[in-house]
């Protein structure tokens, strides 16, 4: 389990950190991209913040975000988003629960905060294959955690027009088997079974067909 290293904390001196606004708005300023894993957001507004939090391993992960608070008014912001960083305290040298509370201190006493989160883990994985463009795909697809992807479906990667070497990838590494069934037909070329359902899965067909098709000998 990763340990965390726990630095004393003087919550009197919190404000000391506080950095630069970037803006008073949740608009597009709002939002600095520091590189392509991680975003800085500067939340502002009254009421509460409206961030769940859950802890994984010691890291502060966005679970859930409620309605009608201020975070829901920042679309950027995605649930599996890891906090790295509250006004330049940095969530390695801090325990979840000190962090937390961190936090808390910043809302309640200014009503405003910037947190500096990175991708969430799906990002990551992906990322780690070298397939991180798909990232959005998966996102609009349900998966929120990575235990999402035990019910991912090699079909799943056909509809979202994932590229065969890429879809291979994915694939071996997750365990995905294909359960498409190929019908028989009588051609020269190709050998699949059976004619009846060919314009049905034609879709499905032209998809595979570079992998799974044989040439006769």
């Amino acid at each position: 389990m990763f340990k965390v290293k726990s630095v004393p904390i003087n919550l009197n001196k919190l404000n000391d950190l506080n950095e630069n606004i970037l803006s008073k708005s949740p608009s597009l300023d709002s939002f600095i991209s520091l590189n392509d894993e991680t975003i800085k957001i500067h939340f502002e507004g009254d009421g509460p913040l409206g961030i769940r939090f859950k802890n994984v391993d010691c890291k502060m992960i966005v679970s859930a975000i409620g309605e009608n608070t201020v975070a829901s008014e920042y679309y950027q912001l995605k649930e599996g988003f890891i906090v790295e960083k509250i006004n330049g305290y940095e969530s390695k040298d801090y325990s979840f629960d000190e962090m937390m509370m961190i936090l808390g201190k910043f809302w309640n006493n200014d009503s405003e905060v910037n947190l500096v989160f990175s991708k969430d883990i799906v990002y990551k994985f992906f990322k780690g294959l070298g397939c991180e463009q798909y990232y959005e795909e998966f996102i609009e697809l349900g998966v929120k955690d990575l235990s999402d992807l035990n019910y991912l479906e090699y079909n799943d990667l056909i509809k979202m027009k994932i590229p065969y070497e890429e879809r291979k990838l994915i694939s071996l590494t997750l365990g995905l088997k294909c359960n498409l069934k190929i019908p028989r037909n009588e051609s020269e070329i190709f050998e699949y079974e059976s004619p009846k359902k060919i314009i049905k899965e034609k879709e499905n067909i032209d998809l595979l067909r570079e992998t799974m098709f044989h040439k006769k000998i």
